[in-house]
């Protein structure tokens, strides 16, 4: 097989290029980018690839704050209907146990003072869970912290 000789007169064409001429570059001689032709429709398509990762980001937090609220619901009512079953039965069961204990003759003093520390319990219980439902977070406290810090850094909050 032999080869023919090349024309070395005309300079060699890629089969894409017409006539000669180089394909269009995203860069001009100057090395700068040239400008798009469509600026606008690639800007808006921009900012909707950015809002929607920012939705995303923000429904995955809220979605991991109604997971951990509903956690802390299941445990306070577990919590509540153990204690609302158990806690009457174990306190009749002691006042019986002390009534049959004593004598006839002190009786009354059992019943009054066991009614003294039912009632004492009872308003500590109270107290307590008072001051553990307003020491807990917010409700979604992380998620409206991060809208917060974004509405910073767009400067939307003066």
């Amino acid at each position: 097989m032999t080869r023919k000789p090349q024309d070395h007169t005309k300079p060699t064409q890629h089969p894409r290029h017409r006539e000669g001429r180089r394909p269009e570059r995203d860069v001009n001689v100057t090395g700068t980018a040239k400008p798009h032709r469509n600026t606008v429709l690639q800007g808006a398509r921009w900012a909707g690839r950015a809002l929607l990762r920012l939705l995303a980001s923000r429904l995955a937090i809220l979605a991991e704050d109604v997971a951990e609220e509903r956690y802390r619901l299941a445990k306070l009512a577990l919590v509540a209907v153990a204690v609302i079953v158990s806690l009457p039965a174990a306190m009749v069961l002691s006042l019986v146990f002390l009534l049959l204990l004593v004598g006839p003759e002190h009786r009354l003093v059992v019943i009054g003072s066991a009614a003294l520390v039912l009632l004492l319990g009872g308003l500590g219980g109270l107290l307590w869970m008072r001051a553990w439902l307003k020491q807990r977070p917010a409700l979604f406290g992380g998620s409206i912290a991060e809208l917060r810090k974004d509405a910073d850094g767009l400067g939307l909050r003066s």
